[in-house]
């Protein structure tokens, strides 16, 4: 885990350093020097990382070492990712939404007082003091200190330095292979082969390989896998066996990328096939439980097994927490001495979110399960959003959903959550509000919004084309929503979409249009749409939207119930040519999820039958 926080490091300053040519280092002076040694470090220290995780369970002073560097690392990542958050935020606004000039003379140096975050550097117009309290410059040089200790104390344990393994790099192979200076491999050879041509070997390394599609020859270096594999390739019984064939050398240049796309494809499904083997066989070995299906009966979710989950807990337990809130006793909750870095809370029917939690200030994930009857005020979120701004992942999970209220019933998240800069997840299912805050746009690095089973959210947010890096938009359920805005086709890096009304008839200038999937071109999966304007398609805007050239898209499902056989006819002939998609009408998740449920309450009644039959 080290050593992953350390490669986020690294990829955040070597980014920092390609915007080095324009304001980003204008903005902290003097931090040059320092982050030119702050990234010599964490070189360094790369290397010996993976020894001191493998010591640290049985000699106590290796993972106090490791705690710490962990720790430092923490506040590094953060204050990178506020100095880019905020280089961000300058390009795209300006000065004015978050620096201020602090000097009206244009003789006098420039000065920029940072609204948020606000411990960058500030100088006034004659230079000679710094607003801010903690400057970006400072804090970096003050976290080097801390690291030049960890640099010296890591000697006192002897830790292996083990390199970071490089591909080598090589020469592109032929099909023609020197027989003559090859021995030893002719047993290995008939293996092979045999097992291409599906026959029946004598040798006992033979494995059956039938219905196999690839063989690989596994290695170190120098063995003479590739020269094996020319004998192979070169053998009479191949060459007649097989009417087509080809030798492909991949050197690992940029190159034969394009020589290699077609294959990688295929490849990419063969590793997809292997992986869900892989996934089988360790929920075999009940690795997981708790599994959902798809309404094609494809495992789409499960869970950990609890077995697994408590293990892991135990070897992380330092940074992962997971508390139970079973009593009015635990309104107030104190994590500051446990250093955690993750905090899963499971709170009991009945029983509030807590007022107030000491040291979520550092958390990076804060996961919640609440029950039915499991209120939260508006003013605990608002201390919650106000202080956890270092937040990666903020997941509320519910059972039953909940109420937000002020004493009374209010159906609103408060604007602080716009602050949660660094959120990457934010999963809000089953919360009875209407809206979500125009704020939200603010999280620019956020990936994943979940929405499912907001039944009573009535709007989308106007600005949510600002989200420019979410890949992820899940809103099945929110059957409330009358429109959405039409910013989402803005959302380049879109992925997943579940549900999404579409107006067919134009392009609206504040709805969302078919047309308007024109620039969405990354999308996955199967799209849930319900189609508004049905009487009269505009099949110039149909034409617009070029679902034939999403290659990743499996189908089209129009969820609209009040359409007549002929509406339907009317609707697949306007869009059918255009999307070259298979077009379905119906939502087949809701006939999946209804026997599912027959099931359940089935099963229920029988067990409530044993119950009295044993009484």
């Amino acid at each position: 885990m080290a050593e992953a926080i350390v490669s986020t490091i690294l990829e955040l300053l070597t980014s920092l350093a390609i915007e080095k040519a324009s304001e980003a280092w204008s903005l902290v002076k003097g931090v040059e020097e320092e982050v030119e040694r702050l990234k010599s470090n964490f070189e360094a220290l790369r290397y010996e990382l993976e020894d001191a995780e493998e010591r640290q369970y049985v000699e106590k002073r290796v993972k106090h070492w490791l705690d710490r560097f962990k720790e430092v690392s923490y506040d590094m990542e953060d204050v990178l990712e506020d100095w880019k958050f905020a280089f961000h935020k300058l390009q795209t606004t300006g000065d004015a939404g978050v620096f201020e000039s602090a000097s009206t003379s244009t003789s006098s140096p420039k000065c920029w007082k940072l609204k948020v975050p606000r411990f960058f550097l500030c100088f006034s117009s004659d230079n000679s003091h710094v607003v801010s309290r903690y400057g970006i410059a400072s804090r970096i040089k003050e976290i080097n200190e801390q690291v030049d200790q960890i640099v010296k104390d890591r000697e006192k344990f002897g830790l292996v330095r083990r390199e970071l393994w490089q591909p080598p790099k090589r020469q592109d192979t032929t099909s023609f292979a020197d027989v003559s200076k090859l021995h030893g491999r002719d047993r290995v050879k008939k293996d092979i082969i045999e097992a291409l041509l599906d026959e029946v070997g004598t040798s006992e390394e033979v494995i059956s390989c039938n219905k196999i599609p690839t063989i690989a020859i596994v290695g170190v270096g120098g063995l003479g896998k590739t020269a094996l594999a020319q004998m192979v390739y070169n053998d009479p019984r191949i060459q007649t066996h097989f009417q087509h064939k080809i030798w492909i050398a991949f050197s690992g240049s940029n190159k034969d990328e394009k020589k290699f796309e077609d294959i990688g494809r295929e490849i990419a499904k063969k590793c997809k096939d292997k992986g869900e083997e892989y996934f089988d066989c360790l929920a075999a070995l009940s690795f997981f439980q708790n599994f959902n299906r798809s309404h094609r009966g494809r495992i789409v979710s499960c869970q950990m097994h609890d077995v697994i989950h408590d293990f892991l807990l135990f070897l992380t337990k330092s940074e992962f927490v997971e508390k139970e809130v079973k009593s009015t006793e635990d309104l107030r909750l104190d994590f500051y001495s446990k250093k955690a870095r993750h905090i899963r809370l499971v709170i009991a029917e009945g029983i509030d979110f807590p007022i107030s939690i000491s040291g979520i200030e550092r958390l990076r994930s804060l996961g919640m399960v609440m029950n039915r009857e499991c209120n939260i005020t508006s003013e605990a979120l608002r201390n919650l959003f106000r202080v956890s701004r270092r937040l990666r992942l903020l997941q509320f999970g519910f059972e039953f959903g909940f109420i937000l209220r002020r004493g009374y019933v209010t159906e609103e998240i408060p604007d602080e959550i716009g602050k949660l800069f660094h959120l990457r997840y934010l999963g809000l299912q089953k919360i009875l509000i209407k809206k979500l805050p125009e704020s939200i746009c603010q999280l620019c690095n956020l990936e994943t919004l979940d929405l499912r089973w907001c039944y009573s959210l009535e709007t989308l947010p106007d600005g949510i084309g600002k989200l420019i890096n979410l890949r992820y938009l899940y809103t099945r359920g929110c059957n409330s929503l009358s429109f959405y805005p039409k910013g989402i086709g803005r959302l380049t890096s879109l992925v997943g979409l579940t549900d999404i009304t579409v107006r067919v008839d134009r392009n609206d200038t504040q709805e969302f249009s078919i047309g308007d999937f024109e620039n969405l071109k990354l999308l996955h999966g199967h799209l849930y749409v319900e189609l508004v304007g049905v009487g009269a398609i505009d099949k110039k805007e149909v034409e617009r939207a070029k679902l034939h050239d999403k290659e990743h898209l499996k189908g089209l499902h129009i969820k609209n119930r009040d359409v007549d056989h002929t509406e339907k006819r009317y609707i697949l002939q306007a869009l059918t040519p255009l999307f070259n998609l298979e077009v379905v009408f119906g939502d087949i998740r809701e006939e999946k999820e209804k026997k599912i449920q027959i099931a359940l309450m089935v099963q229920k009644a029988a067990l409530q039958c044993i119950a009295a039959a044993d009484r």
